[in-house]
């Protein structure tokens, strides 16, 4: 299939390639500035890290994208859309990092398969797990923000002794437990 491609069709290939490459990483750094930075998270930093290093990979047999760049007659460079210029918050600007993340990961899969089915292949897995890193990162930080006030969390067990109704006969005591832990200030009850 790529021997079939002209020359002009391999430069705008490349050009494709390149760009959706660019936006994968600079998204994929965003999103690994504000795990590391607002979440302190180092799991998540690591994969994101993870991630880049796997495209670099995967970009490794693409020859020529540097060479194919045109940015001063890319008639996108001065498109925007509204919302474009504000963010309400750090996990605003993530979330939007990781829809452009995935979005351009899904450019390089189809793109890349005319490149060869390797890149295509190894841009795919790389979108299903953005999607995972995605839920982890918005998730925990709205869990993470949940819990920003709690200051005090109890911890209450029961010891289960197997008889039926055992639960039952135990519940006004729970419920006393849970009633003065959350009087006393806890601000969770586990």
């Amino acid at each position: 299939m790529k021997d079939e491609l002209t020359s002009a069709d391999q430069i705008d290939l490349a050009r494709i390639v390149d760009v959706s490459a660019n936006r994968v990483r600079e998204a994929l750094r965003i999103i690994e500035d504000y795990c590391r930075f607002v979440l302190d998270d180092a799991f998540l930093s690591g994969e994101l890290k993870n991630l880049r290093h796997n495209l670099a990979e995967s970009l490794a047999n693409c020859p020529h994208l540097l060479e194919a760049r045109e940015t001063q007659r890319d008639v996108g460079t001065n498109i925007t859309a509204a919302g474009e210029q504000s963010r309400q918050s750090p996990l605003a600007v993530a979330q939007a990092n990781c829809k452009r993340l995935q979005e351009a990961l899904r450019t390089l899969e189809e793109f890349g398969k005319i490149q060869s089915p390797d890149l295509g292949s190894a841009a795919e897995k790389l979108r299903y797990r953005s999607y995972t890193l995605e839920k982890a990162i918005v998730l925990g930080s709205q869990a993470r923000e949940h819990l920003a006030d709690v200051r005090l969390c109890v911890l209450v067990s029961s010891s289960e002794d197997g008889e039926p109704g055992c639960l039952s006969a135990r519940r006004p005591a729970l419920e006393w437990v849970i009633k003065e832990a959350a009087a006393g200030g806890a601000g969770m009850i586990q």
